[in-house]
């Protein structure tokens, strides 16, 4: 059981130092492929309908069709595919 000093000590910095409270700042969304070209892919958000041009490398270009279905995930702004 903690001492009654080690509560107190605990308490005293809890209250000076900023509290950070994280929130989820990324979504996992799927999204139709409408076209593919050599460094990007174009997605249709499929909850938003929303046309979103999402950059490629060279392993991910085999694994996209057009009219599939891929999952992405939405990052503070950013979008990358989630393919696995």
């Amino acid at each position: 059981m903690p001492s009654a000093s080690s509560t107190a000590k605990r308490d005293r910095w809890s209250t000076l130092l900023p509290q950070r409270h994280t929130s989820r700042q990324w979504k996992r969304r799927t999204g139709q492929v409408l076209s593919v070209s050599e460094k990007s892919v174009q997605l249709m958000d499929m909850g938003t309908y929303e046309t979103l041009d999402v950059p490629i490398n060279a392993e991910d270009k085999p694994k996209l069709e057009q009219g599939k279905e891929v999952p992405f995930l939405n990052v503070m702004g950013r979008t990358k595919l989630d393919i696995r």
